[in-house]
């Protein structure tokens, strides 16, 4: 027998994804940010129960970014890939800083005549 309620958590993934590019992560909460980017690593899971386990562990993205993978698969389960993920975050992130800033000083001399 088919279900007859709508799963309320239907388009969810949509919608978020939805509003990260309709605004970036500025009108996200934390948990909500981190949940998003498990999207991409854990593709048929919720990950707003796991995103919340982290934080309360870790503290901040930073905190979960820097913890050991070991640990995050041991003791939250999560894949290998899914950590790898998400210590790439951070050398993603300096890899765009340091090439936004390294091209934001080339200096265009066409444009300084």
């Amino acid at each position: 027998m088919a279900r007859t309620t709508d799963n309320e958590h239907s388009g969810h993934r949509e919608r978020m994804r939805k509003k990260f590019i309709e605004n970036g992560f500025d009108v996200f909460e934390t948990h909500e940010a981190l949940e998003m980017f498990l999207y991409y690593a854990i593709p048929r899971k919720d990950t707003n129960p796991l995103a919340h386990r982290l934080l309360d562990r870790y503290i901040t993205v930073g905190g979960v970014c820097d913890a050991p993978i070991d640990e995050l698969m041991k003791e939250f389960g999560l894949s290998e890939n899914a950590a790898a993920l998400l210590k790439m975050l951070p050398e993603m992130a300096r890899l765009y800083t340091e090439s936004k800033m390294s091209h934001d000083n080339i200096i265009d001399y066409e444009n300084l005549r």
